[in-house]
């Protein structure tokens, strides 16, 4: 895996099985390596349905590594904000898997760092908007959420970074599609990703959005909520971006069904990643 020059401040990983995935894996645990946070707050992909947009949980992350712990006080900070109730779903987060990959990776890289812990979140789906065009910036408990972390990025600094656990474009008969797609296919598929990958490297939450709309999300983008909620907290900011790896994976061979994925780290202007 080729370095990753930082500091790096934020970080788009995949979750996809890292049997197929493992490169981009690679690639965003080295953007982990070059990352000076002691804290992270991980928007995790939520894969079921959800009673609220954001599903948070006090528990520690026991990893085949060790317990990895859970910043219970920052957790506690951030269940609160919009009434409260941001802990009404901490039980999805025992059938999911996408915090859990970035718990191994950052217990990995930096296990021996004194004060290491995350901020675990399960971000709910936004489907229905993309589909009507209607902005999740509508969502009053959406944005306090997004203030919060914004807030917690002011507080923190380089001692807290975001990453959003995602998986792109999910394809064939194993995903409600009528037929497996072929090699023409997928390589329109992963066009449109670059096109949404160049839309979250410029932190364009809009253009994110927009882009999933006019195509009905009909590539299956899981990590559309988590990668819009990252890029609209980090909107503004001057951070500058470098695309890792992009890949895809047939991930059933049976219906020919594919999965998409990248890593990419957002730095601070200015420093050499």
């Amino acid at each position: 895996v080729e370095p990753v020059d930082g500091p790096v401040r934020a970080v788009l990983a995949p979750h996809i099985d890292p049997l197929g995935g493992g490169s981009c894996h690679g690639a965003a645990i080295a953007a982990f390596a070059a990352c000076p946070a002691e804290i992270y707050v991980v928007l995790g992909t939520a894969h079921a349905g959800l009673q609220r947009p954001f599903a948070l949980t006090t528990l520690d992350f026991d990893t085949p590594l060790g317990v990895l712990p859970t910043d219970r006080a920052l957790v506690e900070r951030l269940a609160a904000r919009s009434g409260g109730g941001l802990l009404d779903d901490e039980l999805a987060h025992r059938a999911e898997h996408s915090v859990e990959f970035q718990a191994v990776w950052l217990k990995a890289v930096h296990g021996d760092r004194a004060n290491l812990r995350i901020v675990p979140v399960l971000v709910g789906s936004q489907h229905g908007r993309i589909l009507e065009g209607s902005s999740p910036r509508e969502d009053p408990e959406v944005m306090d959420f997004v203030k919060a972390l914004r807030e917690l990025r002011e507080e923190y600094g380089e001692k807290l970074a975001i990453v959003a656990s995602v998986d792109f474009a999910h394809m064939g008969p194993r995903y409600d599609h009528p037929e497996a797609p072929d090699t023409e296919a997928m390589a329109s598929v992963m066009e449109a990703d670059r096109r949404l990958l160049e839309d979250a490297q410029a932190l364009d939450a809009d253009a994110w959005f927009t882009h999933l709309h006019e195509e009905q999300n009909q590539r299956n983008v899981c990590g559309a909520a988590p990668t819009w909620t990252l890029l609209e907290t980090l909107a503004g900011s001057s951070l500058e971006s470098r695309l890792l790896c992009h890949d895809a994976w047939e991930i059933d061979p049976t219906s020919g069904s594919h999965v998409t994925f990248a890593a990419v780290a957002w730095h601070a202007a200015g420093d050499d990643a």
